[in-house]
């Protein structure tokens, strides 16, 4: 109990030391010219503010689509990871709906972890989706 109460109080209080050590991941969705809706994954590290190259897709019809999504955007995330010069535990901070938490949250490695804070995100986004305007 004692560490789970260190690692909130970490994820809430305390900046990240090292890269990947939190990553705040955001979605949002727009529409087309031709009026088809695209979802854009974004994923930064709190440590550099390095915004990973984002993920477009289309709207997923099915949850394999869904899945194939997120499986290609977690694989960008962690593309350049090494545990060796990296963060040992990854903390990724969310502002997705529960049910792709829950998605994301089996695709994660199982010392990692999957924290819902909508605030938090949209404050680390805001200064990215304001250049965007």
């Amino acid at each position: 109990m004692q560490c789970k109460i260190k690692s909130i109080y970490y994820i809430y209080f305390i900046r990240a030391t090292k890269p990947y050590e939190t990553i705040y991941i955001t979605a949002f969705m727009n529409e087309t010219e031709d009026n088809e809706r695209i979802v854009t994954y974004m994923a930064m590290d709190e440590y550099s503010s390095f915004v990973h190259p984002p993920i477009v897709a289309p709207s997923p019809n099915t949850n394999d689509e869904l899945i194939g999504t997120l499986v290609k955007f977690y694989n960008s995330i962690i593309e350049n990871y090494n545990p060796t010069i990296h963060a040992k535990v990854i903390t990724f901070i969310t502002h997705l709906p529960e049910p792709i938490n829950d998605i994301f949250k089996a695709m994660i490695m199982p010392k990692d972890n999957l924290v819902s804070n909508p605030k938090k995100v949209k404050d680390k986004f805001q200064p990215i989706f304001k250049m965007m305007e």
